[in-house]
C-alpha cells in the first residue's frame, strides 16, 4: 500500500460503547449544523461537528488514542512503518429510516488526509432478503489499474473503516431504525 494509491482497510476499533456513550452525551448540548455547508451530502439524517470537543475536551482523548492505534498498527502492517497522525475533522452522523448519504469524496484536502467512519449504531437487516441487497451498505469506488473498482459492504457496530479522503463513498438508503457514524479525518505525517 502507497499512500498516493486507492486503498480502503476495515477493521475494528475497542471501546465502542464508551466512544457511543461519549458522543451522544456531547450532542445533547450542539445545535444541528446545516448540512449544505458540510462537505458529506445527507439525506434524512443529522450531523454534529464535533472537532473542536476532540481537541479541547479530556472525554474524547481516549477515542483518539483507540483511533491512533487501529491506524498505526494497519500502517504498520502494510507498510512496516508508523506514522503520525493529528485531528483534522471531527462530525457524528445520525440517520433516520431510508437516511443515506450521496456518493461524495472529501473535498479540499491534501493527498496526506486520510477519513475514518466508526459505526455507532446499525439497525439490523435481513441480508438474506433480495430487496434488501444493498440497503444500509456503506460503498466506495477504488481505481486499480486505471479500472473502476465498485465495492459494498454492510456495516456492524464497531466497524472501523480507514481510506484516503479522495476515495469517492456513500451509503444506500437504510432500513428501519437508526444509524449512527463517527467520521474522522486526520492528517498523516511522515
Amino acid at each position: 500500500m502507497r499512500f498516493h494509491e486507492d486503498w480502503f482497510i476495515k477493521s475494528t476499533v475497542p471501546q465502542i460503547a464508551k466512544i457511543k456513550d461519549t458522543v451522544n452525551n456531547a450532542i445533547k448540548n450542539l445545535n444541528k449544523e446545516d448540512l449544505e455547508n458540510l462537505s458529506t451530502r445527507g439525506k434524512f439524517s443529522k450531523q454534529y461537528v464535533l472537532k473542536d470537543l476532540f481537541l479541547n475536551e479530556e472525554s474524547f482523548q481516549f477515542i483518539l488514542e483507540n483511533c491512533n492505534k487501529v491506524i498505526t498498527e494497519e500502517f504498520k502492517k502494510r507498510n512496516g512503518i508508523e506514522p503520525l497522525i493529528s485531528l483534522n475533522n471531527a462530525w457524528t452522523v445520525l440517520g433516520d429510516k431510508h437516511s443515506f448519504h450521496t456518493m461524495h469524496k472529501h473535498k479540499n484536502t491534501p493527498q496526506n488526509i486520510i477519513s475514518t467512519v466508526i459505526y455507532l449504531t446499525v439497525p439490523p437487516k435481513d441480508v438474506n432478503d433480495p430487496e434488501l441487497i444493498d440497503m444500509g451498505n456503506f460503498y466506495y469506488i477504488l481505481n486499480k489499474h486505471n479500472r473502476l473498482l465498485y465495492y459494498s459492504h454492510y456495516p456492524k457496530v464497531s466497524d472501523f473503516f480507514i481510506f484516503p479522503s479522495w476515495i469517492w463513498h456513500g451509503s444506500y438508503p437504510q432500513v428501519e431504525g437508526i444509524r449512527q457514524t463517527l467520521n474522522l479525518d486526520f492528517n498523516i505525517h511522515r
